[in-house]
């Protein structure tokens, strides 16, 4: 599900209408942008308003879906490293 672009917030009350946006442009996945605004930004940080209205119409295309892969796969090794070097 995309940021809000009321709240910056994945998950929220807000409806499509209130958002601006179509039921598709609002369930669609992150780009690595948002995913990274997500990850790194506090709950109430204007930054991820500022990035949900940046992609508040895109389209998510194969690239992107790729570069979320990529990203996610490389945060997860960073955790089993961060777990390993832990022991």
């Amino acid at each position: 599900m995309s940021l809000c672009p009321v709240c910056g917030r994945v998950m929220c009350d807000h409806t499509p209408t209130e958002r601006g946006q179509t039921h598709e442009e609002m369930m669609r996945d992150l780009t690595l942008e948002e995913q990274k605004t997500w990850e790194e930004c506090p709950s109430d940080d204007p930054r991820k308003i500022a990035v949900a209205r940046k992609y508040h119409h895109h389209v998510l295309t194969e690239k992107d879906r790729q570069e979320v892969e990529a990203h996610q796969k490389q945060r997860q090794q960073e955790e089993v490293e961060r777990q390993r070097d832990l022991r």
